[in-house]
């Protein structure tokens, strides 16, 4: 393989912050999964959004991208008055 098409893993881009995001949002969900106040079945989901731009060379590329989790909501409390 040619140094020109070997290519670093995606999840080192931007010195590993790529891959510290992602770990961030997985905690958030493990985390939400072992609150005794959700639903343990529920599903919680971890969303990755990658945009590249390349420049009118075609040399570079811009790489933005976004890391969310989507939580499940704590339990409904119930009370008499």
């Amino acid at each position: 393989m040619n140094e020109q098409n070997q290519r670093d893993s995606i999840m080192s881009m931007a010195r590993g912050a790529f891959e510290e995001r992602v770990d961030y949002e997985m905690d958030k969900v493990i985390q939400n999964i072992l609150d005794p106040n959700t639903k343990a079945t529920a599903k919680r989901k971890i969303t990755v959004t990658i945009e590249l731009k390349a420049d009118d060379s075609r040399q570079n590329i811009g790489v933005s991208y976004t890391v969310k989790s989507a939580l499940a909501p704590t339990n409904a409390v119930t009370t008499m008055l």
